[in-house]
């Protein structure tokens, strides 16, 4: 199993893979790519001062998440988080705790409900039931609290499995920037500001909803609100959805289109 220290890159810490227990940890063997809170302990207590952490991670445990948030969220002189490729579920929580969250061009977050596979009576399942419910309204408070949202704006983003690339993270307050890429295929990207962000953002959910009116489609579940007044709650919704477009060949199959629509951004919070 790897150590803490082995996380350690030119300086940085490299957080990739399962995120597990510490029991969990015990169990894999050789070159296992596993991340738990002791290995990230370890990791941080070898630095001084502030430290970069590059995470991509399908995510995993959700206690082991927690934890490891926690002790970036305390770790002495801050860390800088940036998502390369993937930041699912657990790991989108441990994204939370960087003091500065940037994201590559390319990536995404995904931020969800917690689940659990449960094997009794009626009355365990029903208990597991009330405990997942607790354990969801626990961790939207910390998305809501990162993003600047209510707890309930972030437990229905939670609900809705909610995908969310590096524009739409940051216009929802999940991230703060998009990682600069001087000598990369994105030149403008270089430190996107939140209030470009956000334009961006709102233009871009226009232009889908624009484009289900002219098919005749139903439009996405949300509603924009660009003059929202100063400190509003910021509410960000995604709906999929699927709906077959008017065929003109009958001797081709329809089209099916796959809508992610984002909505309702307050563009002064």
């Amino acid at each position: 199993m790897r150590s803490g220290t082995d996380l350690i890159r030119n300086g940085e810490i490299i957080l990739s893979g399962l995120i597990v227990s510490d029991m969990e940890a015990g169990w894999h063997y050789g070159d296992s790519m596993i991340v738990c809170p002791q290995m990230m302990r370890d990791a941080l207590a070898a630095v001084i001062g502030s430290v970069t952490v590059r995470l991509s991670s399908d995510g995993g445990d959700p206690y082991a998440g927690e934890a490891i948030r926690s002790m970036i969220a305390t770790h002495p002189g801050g860390v800088d988080m940036i998502v390369e490729g993937m930041a699912a579920s657990a790991a989108s929580l441990i994204f939370m705790g960087a003091s500065r969250r940037i994201m590559t061009a390319g990536s995404m977050i995904m931020i969800h409900d917690p689940s659990a596979l449960v094997i009794g009576d009626e009355a365990e399942l029903l208990k597991e039931a009330g405990r997942l419910g607790q354990l969801a309204d626990t961790y939207a408070a910390v998305y809501g609290r990162a993003a600047g949202m209510s707890s309930a704006d972030a437990r229905k983003i939670m609900q809705a499995e909610t995908y969310l690339n590096a524009e739409e993270a940051i216009a929802a307050g999940f991230a703060h920037e998009v990682l600069a890429e001087p000598n990369g295929d994105f030149p403008d990207a270089a430190v996107m500001s939140l209030t470009n962000a956000r334009a961006a953002f709102n233009s871009m959910v226009a232009t889908r909803t624009a484009m289900f009116a002219q098919q005749n489609l139903s439009k996405p579940t949300g509603v924009l609100d660009p003059t929202a007044a100063a400190g509003g709650v910021m509410a960000v919704m995604a709906a999929n959805t699927e709906s077959k477009m008017t065929n003109p060949n009958p001797a081709a199959p329809a089209a099916v289109t796959t809508m992610v629509a984002t909505a309702s951004v307050d563009p002064q919070a």
